[in-house]
């Protein structure tokens, strides 16, 4: 026997952070929200679980905010979780080579754009020559117009190319970032998506470089309290269920069945489905004829996390450079915990689609080898435990000519608007481009429901 109908605002299908954002942004303007996931733990790729060995909280993948991350951050305040955060004052980043070498980016106090070019000044790894190219690319990016169609059809490589970097920058600067950024190599992605992230961190407030990282394991920081927020304000989340049928009356979805034997009435629908679930999906009438399999192509992350006997790693977190590891983050720092014995640490591994085949034990063994090259104290620790962690469809990757087939968050439905990081929000498939296609998605409903 199915249950009697529940009265909704607006129903938002997927409970990861496009889905938590939309929820959590249209329940602070007192719209009840009823928030659907099929998983039973909500957060998506963004989540974490308890070590049953020493208590720690392990995320499924290492994330890294920066300043420039507005969305995410409104997102994080709204919910009060801002606290669970990391956030530097000003830019500063280790780069270490193999055997005990490193350098360091770090910004000034001067105002932006300058910060970052007196940083680029003071690095002690490039020949004055090397710095003003790093510069003059500086300016190139400073005065360029990314609605150029030619930026459209160049790589990033092909970019850093006509431009005269060194292998040597692409390597130890640029390579790096667009792993960071974009979780593929320079060879891979498209330089017009790459030069408007660019122009955000480094040219817009002096704030927007600084790296933002999670004190908290992420279901802590994003969903947990996005949840009690919602609860709180009057709405409802359906876990462990989904849309089995839909109502339309003129255009616009009224009513939705659940696979719970709820029926839900609304004013509108809001659909955060990972574009690779789409096709299997009973809703996925609402969503543009695109052959995913054709153009989005996913790219994997690999996050292998560590516990070590005592403590080798001063800093909170590292890039590598010239390896198959990218960066390194120390929680014990991070998290200002020094009361322990032992050192919890997590290495990414960026664009891993060639490595994501191998055994969990094979990348195991090649990260400590390669963990052993650029710090040769760390094979005097003890190794406690080690976990490997692969995310096959970790992200899309913004290969060139991608942006014309990311759909926008309007469909054919009166009532019903696309979200997710895939979407069409001008961002690469970050924490940021999930949270901001959730907020376009709910202000879009919002205007709808105005209308009314």
């Amino acid at each position: 026997m199915e249950k009697s109908i529940e009265s909704f605002d607006v129903v938002i299908v997927g409970g990861g952070v496009s889905g938590l954002s939309a929820a959590v942004y249209l329940s602070n303007k007192n719209y009840k929200v009823a928030l659907v996931e099929q998983n039973r733990i909500l957060g998506g790729r963004t989540n974490s679980f308890i070590n049953n060995k020493f208590g720690d909280e392990v995320d499924n993948g290492q994330h890294v905010m920066m300043g420039c991350y507005f969305d995410t951050l409104n997102y994080l305040r709204l919910i009060g979780a801002i606290d669970g955060c990391y956030i530097q004052q000003k830019l500063s980043i280790v780069f270490r080579l193999k055997n005990n070498k490193e350098f360091k980016l770090q910004a000034s106090n001067l105002p932006s754009p300058f910060h970052i070019l007196t940083g680029i000044l003071r690095l002690k790894e490039f020949t004055f020559s090397e710095k003003i190219s790093l510069i003059k690319v500086g300016l190139v990016i400073k005065n360029i117009n990314t609605n150029d169609n030619y930026l459209q059809n160049l790589t990033v490589e092909d970019w850093l190319n006509s431009l005269n970097q060194t292998e040597k920058l692409k390597k130890y600067i640029w390579n790096i970032i667009s792993i960071a950024t974009l979780n593929e190599s320079t060879k891979n992605v498209s330089a017009l998506l790459f030069l408007k992230i660019l122009k955000e961190i480094f040219f817009g407030k002096k704030s927007n470089s600084a790296m933002i990282i999670p004190r908290n394991g992420l279901s802590k920081l994003f969903v947990e309290k996005g949840i009690s927020f919602i609860e709180e304000n009057g709405g409802g989340v359906f876990n462990q269920t989904e849309i089995t049928n839909y109502k339309i009356k003129r255009n616009e979805i009224s009513e939705v069945s659940l696979s719970n034997k709820v029926k839900l009435s609304t004013k509108g629908l809001i659909l955060t489905i990972p574009y690779y679930a789409i096709k299997n999906n009973p809703i996925n009438i609402f969503y543009p004829k695109i052959d995913f399999n054709k153009h989005f192509i996913s790219s994997a992350i690999i996050t292998i996390h560590l516990w070590f006997e005592g403590k080798w790693l001063n800093e909170k977190f590292v890039a590598l450079v010239d390896s198959p590891l990218h960066w390194i983050f120390n929680h014990s720092a991070i998290k200002e915990d020094y009361s322990q014995s032992r050192q919890y640490i997590s290495i990414v591994i960026s664009g891993a689609n060639l490595l994501i085949s191998k055994s969990k034990s094979e990348i195991f063994n090649m990260t400590i080898k390669e963990l052993e090259k650029f710090y040769p104290a760390s094979k005097n620790h003890k190794l406690l435990d080690w976990k490997v962690i692969k995310e096959k469809r970790a992200t899309f990757s913004p290969t060139i000519g991608l942006d014309k087939w990311r759909p926008s968050a309007i469909t054919k439905m009166e009532n019903v608007f696309l979200a997710g990081d895939w979407t069409d929000t001008q961002l690469p498939a970050t924490i940021e481009g999930g949270i901001k296609s959730g907020f376009i998605a709910a202000k879009l409903f919002e205007e709808k429901v105005t209308t009314y």
